[in-house]
């Protein structure tokens, strides 16, 4: 799914893989596995992506296609809950679970990347 998030964001920018790849400090040939989703995308790549096309990590890691679901956007909640059966009370949840993972990571980037 990150993949496809990744191609959809590429092409919809008219970006080369080329391009994209040189952005996030990846191998052309890796991009193009990401996009197809021979390879999964690791999370410091998907953090770095986030920050390139100016997306909130949710996009990528959320169940819905190519538009990202965000805590302020009421028009995407009630798409997921009438498509998906999902509730509010469950979506309040999903959302404090994205919220939570996304603390998480950028925790785990802190700690972990290089300051530049």
């Amino acid at each position: 799914m990150i993949g496809k998030k990744l191609k959809h964001l590429r092409e919809e920018r008219k970006y080369t893989q080329e391009g994209v790849a040189i952005e996030l400090g990846v191998a052309s040939s890796t991009y193009s596995d990401y996009e197809r989703g021979v390879v999964n995308v690791p999370a410091a790549v998907v953090v770095k992506a986030a920050e390139y096309y100016k997306k909130d990590l949710s996009y990528f890691y959320s169940l819905r296609g190519p538009v990202s679901i965000t805590m302020n956007d009421q028009a995407s909640n009630g798409y997921v809950e009438q498509q998906h059966g999902v509730g509010g009370e469950v979506m309040e949840r999903l959302v404090a679970r994205y919220e939570a993972m996304n603390q998480r990571l950028l925790g785990l980037i802190e700690r972990w990347m290089p300051k530049e």
